[in-house]
Formats: structure tokens, C-alpha cells, sequence
């Protein structure tokens, strides 16, 4: 399984209804290949990993991230400043200077995103620790498209056995999967 992938080679074989290990390699290329595609397509990255952004600070309390949903902020460093993070709701010194995150930004109290350019770094944990069971699904109705497509790459259509006419889809998604990733498309402007 690649670190990008968004679904199981279980989770397809269940889907497309494959009971031998004959094809586990082709599955498991077009899992990584589908993900890549959704990601792709969505302008962002699903998994859960660390990230390091320089940004240019504008003057403001808030910064958005270019990947979300935010799960862990390591460091906010303005210039040479540490942040340190806010202290917790209910706690002695509450409420205090420091920095806060919600999914898809970082706010300071008592600390400011001064102007300045490349002057912001944010280390922070993002993505998805389980994928959401949509997405994953996506997933695994691309890869099974893919799977079955196979047998007729650069074909709109045949003539079965009996004289009927057989189109096939080659859309890229279905309109319920393209109205499906809409939803998780990037929408923070960074």
C-alpha cells in the first residue's frame, strides 16, 4: 500500500468482486494511480503527514493552511519568535497569549502575524488519520472502472454476440463521484 493511497486492495477486491490474488498487483497499482488521481483532481492531499510552510506574514491574527484538516500544530515561528501554543480553555493561566487551530487555520492571541516576507513558518500534522468512508469508496469505484475498462482501452463501443450495440462510458468519473469530490475539493485560499 502506498502512503498516498485512499483505499485497501480488501476494500477493491470486496468491490469489484475478486476472490483470487491473481490480479493483486494490477489492484494495488491502480488504488495508488486512482488515489493520485482524486488528490489530483481535488488539489490536495488526503493522508495524514507533516508539513512546513514559510509563509509571508500580513498583519493579521489568523492564517489559513494550504492542506487541512489541521490535526497538530509542532511550531509557529514569526521571525526569530516562538509561539507557544494558547494555554487550554478552563486552565490557570487561561486565557492567555498563544496560538490556536481549527481544520483549516491558526490563530494567534496576543501575537500578530507581523508584515514581513518569508518572516512565518508553521509546522503543523494534517489529512486524514482514517479516510473518510466516502472518499474511500470513490476510490474504489475508480479502480474498478479502471479494473474492467481494461478489456476495451480506446473503444466507444462493440457489437455483441446477438447483434446489440454495447457502448462504453469512458468518462473520467461519473457525475455522483464528480459531485461526490466537489465536496473535498481545496477551498482555502492560501
Amino acid at each position: 500500500m502506498a502512503a498516498i493511497d485512499l483505499t485497501t486492495l480488501a476494500a477493491v477486491k470486496a468491490w469489484c468482486k475478486v476472490a483470487t490474488s491473481n490480479d493483486d498487483a494490477l489492484l494495488s497499482s491502480l488504488i495508488t494511480s486512482a488515489s493520485q488521481y482524486i488528490e489530483t483532481y481535488c488539489d490536495r492531499e488526503f493522508v495524514s503527514q507533516s508539513f512546513t510552510e514559510v509563509r509571508n506574514g500580513k498583519g493579521t491574527r489568523a492564517m489559513s493552511v494550504a492542506h487541512y484538516p489541521i490535526t497538530a500544530v509542532e511550531s509557529v515561528m514569526i521571525g526569530s519568535l516562538i509561539i507557544p501554543p494558547a494555554p487550554v480553555v478552563g486552565s490557570p493561566n487561561w486565557p492567555g497569549a498563544g496560538y490556536v487551530f481549527n481544520d483549516t487555520s491558526i490563530k494567534l492571541h496576543g501575537y500578530m502575524f507581523w508584515a514581513g516576507i518569508a518572516n512565518v513558518q508553521l509546522e503543523y500534522t494534517a489529512g486524514y488519520t482514517t479516510i473518510p468512508a466516502d472518499l474511500a469508496q470513490c476510490c474504489n469505484e475508480l479502480v474498478g472502472l479502471r479494473y474492467r475498462q481494461r478489456d476495451h482501452i480506446g473503444l466507444s463501443g462493440a457489437v455483441g454476440v446477438d447483434g446489440q450495440h454495447i457502448v462504453y462510458d469512458d468518462a473520467a468519473l461519473s457525475p455522483a463521484q464528480a459531485v461526490l469530490l466537489a465536496q473535498y475539493k481545496k477551498q482555502v485560499p492560501v
